[in-house]
């Protein structure tokens, strides 16, 4: 029997209310792996190991500290919710990184496991991008 690689946090168990997902993102969570879809190379999966980047995003109430390789950034973020279409059963969260400025640096649809110890940051569309996967740090 074949591995199935898991490429996020099961969709069927991930929260789907802003409050639930704000209070769930609260603490440190370091990156396992990046999945990467493209069409034209095909798929392809980046981890600390294959990269020689250390990366965690600790969230607090109103924002965001990102280290990688012992860089640290901090910035703003807000949980909105992004309609795929006019139901309300297809409603995603979405997660806006703000810059100083104000504006929206990034943007990433949000699924957090109900535990709160799955975090994957959605940014392929059909056939291309990368989805971030993060475990909580205890």
């Amino acid at each position: 029997m074949q591995e199935q690689l898991v490429i996020g946090c099961p969709t069927d168990e991930i929260v789907r209310t802003k409050e639930s997902a704000a209070a769930l993102l609260i603490g440190k969570w370091e990156w396992i792996k990046t999945f990467y879809v493209n069409r034209a190379s095909g798929n392809s999966v980046e981890t600390s190991f294959s990269s020689g980047k250390q990366i965690t995003f600790e969230f607090k109430a109103d924002k965001v500290i990102v280290t990688e390789n012992n860089i640290v950034t901090e910035e703003t973020y807000e949980i909105v919710f992004f309609d795929i279409n006019s139901s309300q059963a297809e409603q995603e969260l979405k997660i806006n990184f703000i810059a100083e400025t104000g504006e929206i640096r990034e943007s990433s649809i949000l699924h957090i496991s109900i535990l709160g110890d799955c975090l994957t940051l959605v940014n392929s569309y059909d056939d291309a991008g990368g989805d971030l996967n993060f475990q909580k740090m205890n």
